[in-house]
């Protein structure tokens, strides 16, 4: 139950992205999680195709085991260079969410969580420019807040 508590943030957010008109609120350009869950995502997320305005690529990267690790988008700054630009989703090896960030133009924007490898919420909070802005909650490794 703990776990599902602490991913509702997360599914709330790329949830919306199934339905064409939240999707265009977000920026997005089409769905980064699957109709329904099979119990393989996040294997069988659809690629975004562009997040706030700019085109991105959606890249995965494994673990050696062939696990998820992360999934993100990228934007191409020059010739030579991406910057992360848009959802950059992280699991730990057994699976469970680590990290989620958004980011525009390669500086973190909007809100981030981290979990423990428990399931457990580690942080929440969010970033504006690249600053942490506002209250970020910290918790202990069983749930409980800090204080």
């Amino acid at each position: 139950m703990r776990l599902q508590t602490s991913l509702l943030p997360l599914l709330l957010l790329f949830g919306a992205c199934s339905d064409p008109a939240a999707t265009e609120s977000q920026g997005l350009s089409s769905k980064l999680v699957p109709a329904e869950d099979d119990g393989t995502w996040p294997e069988r997320w659809i690629p975004v195709a562009s997040y706030a305005g700019k085109a991105v690529e959606t890249r995965r990267e494994d673990y050696p085991s062939g696990k998820v690790r992360r999934l993100h988008c990228l934007a191409q700054a020059s010739a030579d260079q991406e910057l992360v630009h848009g959802p950059d989703m992280r699991w730990h090896e057994s699976g469970v969410p680590e990290r989620r960030t958004l980011f525009e133009d390669g500086v973190e924007e909007g809100l981030e969580e981290v979990w423990f490898e428990n399931g457990q919420p580690r942080r929440v909070g969010k970033y504006r420019r690249g600053e942490r802005d506002g209250e970020w909650l910290e918790y202990f490794e069983d749930g409980v807040l800090r204080i």
